[in-house]
């Protein structure tokens, strides 16, 4: 008797600690009512990237793992110390974390495990490109030849900037012509702009040119002018709902893909970071943080700490990283 009193306790103790257990994580969300939430002072030297439930903060010398939405340390790692090397850039390769530092003695780039932990390490003398990865591969591009991790195949003499997606790899010559390759390096096609291209953005259908007056997409297979828009886009595009939004001077626009507006915010300010989550997007201007919903309608804003240059959505809640870094949570 005793046993089996203790089992259906057991079984209705087991069942109520399971009714009772973690909530599903909250999605993505740029509608949601947000509270300011944990803060640290990592005074970031590049864009930091989310890897898994964490903040990787590249600072000077080190990169730095801050859980979200805590922002509490879990590891860092140093470069050393002998070349008085800077990271610039990190991001995630797989499983891996990628990382840029440079100096007067060139790039050294490092691919740490989700711990921080050196896997591999390469010093090159030349400065290339920042890298790109894509699909748990690194991709850079240096002068005279693409590299696609330890694979390169030759170019025209190019500007330091690659873009990836969906197989294609797109490099702009020094002499303005935007050129996309295969993995092989086999040339797909090659679209000559007036305009300078000062960055790339690749998506699924094709790329976008930011110049210096204008914003021009290309098609994904042929490189054919889709539209041209006389925009000076002051931080690269992201796409929401099926449009792309292209930050401007003093607010933000959503173009379909023939490049007609569809909708638009004025800021009173000039977004110089965007992000997308699915219902929504936020803006970074000076001294604000502005979030919106699918059709630029504006949700929420804030004062958004001094310094900051980007935003980021995780599951329940938004980071802003710059000069600093805090936590909003969605409620």
């Amino acid at each position: 008797m005793t046993t089996r009193t203790f089992g259906a306790v057991s079984t209705l103790t087991f069942l109520f600690l399971a009714s009772c257990g973690p909530s599903p994580a909250k999605p993505l969300s740029a509608t949601a009512r947000f509270v300011e939430g944990a803060s640290a002072g990592y005074h970031s030297t590049g864009r930091a990237v989310l890897f898994g439930d964490s903040l990787i903060v590249p600072v000077e010398g080190s990169i730095v793992s801050l859980s979200l939405p805590g922002l509490e340390p879990e590891w860092r790692y140093d470069a050393p110390t002998d070349k008085g090397w800077q990271c610039v850039y990190v991001g995630p390769a797989g499983d891996n974390i990628v990382c840029v530092f440079q100096s007067m003695a060139g790039d050294l780039t490092v691919r740490l495990d989700n711990r921080g932990r050196e896997i591999l390490k390469n010093h090159n003398e030349k400065m290339g490109s920042l890298p790109k990865t894509y699909s748990g591969k690194i991709y850079r591009v240096e002068g005279e030849s693409v590299f696609v991790e330890e694979k390169k195949f030759a170019v025209p003499l190019s500007l330091p900037m690659i873009e990836i997606n969906g197989g294609n790899i797109y490099t702009v010559t020094v002499e303005g012509e935007i050129q996309a390759r295969n993995e092989s390096g086999d040339l797909l096609w090659g679209a000559k702009l007036i305009s300078r291209t000062n960055n790339l953005k690749a998506f699924s259908w094709g790329v976008v040119a930011l110049c210096e007056n204008e914003t021009i997409a290309l098609d994904q297979a042929t490189g054919s002018v889709l539209w041209s828009k006389p925009i000076r886009a002051t931080c690269q595009p992201v796409e929401l709902g099926g449009k792309l939004i292209i930050a401007y001077d003093k607010g933000l626009m959503a173009l379909d893909r023939k490049g007609d507006m569809v909708y638009a915010i004025d800021l009173e300010c000039q977004p110089i970071f965007i992000s997308a989550a699915p219902d929504g997007i936020a803006a970074i201007c000076t001294g604000k943080l502005v979030t919106m919903d699918l059709k630029l309608t504006k949700i929420s804003e804030f004062v958004a700490p001094d310094g900051a240059n980007q935003v980021e959505f995780f599951p329940g809640g938004m980071v802003v990283s710059g000069y600093s870094q805090r936590v909003f949570v969605a409620e």
